[in-house]
């Protein structure tokens, strides 16, 4: 997981993951094995905050 925090999502987190929608507006998801990282991008700052990451199962409740 610190190879994507480090490497893809850094690169390119528009790429690596989606937009959420409705109660998660403005948040992204990205899926990773059985996990799924869920995160914030602020293209002005340059900066991408994670803000969870859970199995695929629980990661929305």
């Amino acid at each position: 997981m610190i190879e994507f925090f480090n490497g893809a999502l850094r690169e390119n987190p528009h790429r690596v993951g989606h937009r959420l929608r409705y109660d998660l507006e403005g948040l992204w998801s990205a899926r990773r094995g059985s996990f799924r990282v869920i995160y914030a991008i602020d293209d002005q700052a340059r900066v991408v905050e994670v803000l969870r990451v859970d199995h695929r199962r629980d990661v929305y409740r």
